[in-house]
């Protein structure tokens, strides 16, 4: 599954989603999705419900405006993904993250390691929360 997959090529790259990246959530921002049993959600591998669309309109969550939260998140509040040279041009996922009760934890399927400026599969890789481990000065 490619849901929340980062990997080069799904690289946004272009002045729009650039500029996007900069202050909005590149996955999810002015999205809004129904998932198979009715239930409107910001994406459909998320748990959290805004209502169903048997009893609730689509305008009526926009307008209490709680389903736009996670399209304010952008990549330099994102831990480890604001220090990583492809924040703007890399998309995001709040779906697959590392600590569930953090909103603002790194995307759990990234595979790169931006302290060491590599990807997973290349010489010398460790993944990032083993090198944070090694290395808490950056932490």
């Amino acid at each position: 599954m490619d849901c929340g997959k980062i990997d080069k090529a799904f690289f946004s790259i272009g002045t729009e989603a650039f500029s996007e990246a900069q202050s909005c959530n590149t996955c999810l921002n002015r999205k809004i999705s129904v998932d198979r049993n009715g239930k409107i959600k910001n994406c459909p591998s998320m748990q959290k419900s805004y209502g169903s669309i048997q009893d609730t309109e689509i305008n009526q969550v926009l307008e209490d405006g709680k389903i736009q939260d996670l399209w304010k998140i952008n990549k330099d509040e994102i831990h480890i993904c604001k220090d990583c040279e492809y924040r703007y041009c890399c998309t995001d996922c709040r779906v697959f993250i590392d600590d569930s009760e953090d909103i603002y934890s790194r995307p759990s399927k990234c595979k790169y390691n931006p302290y060491q400026g590599l990807w997973e599969g290349q010489e010398n890789y460790i993944e990032v929360l083993e090198w944070l481990d090694q290395n808490p000065k950056h932490v």
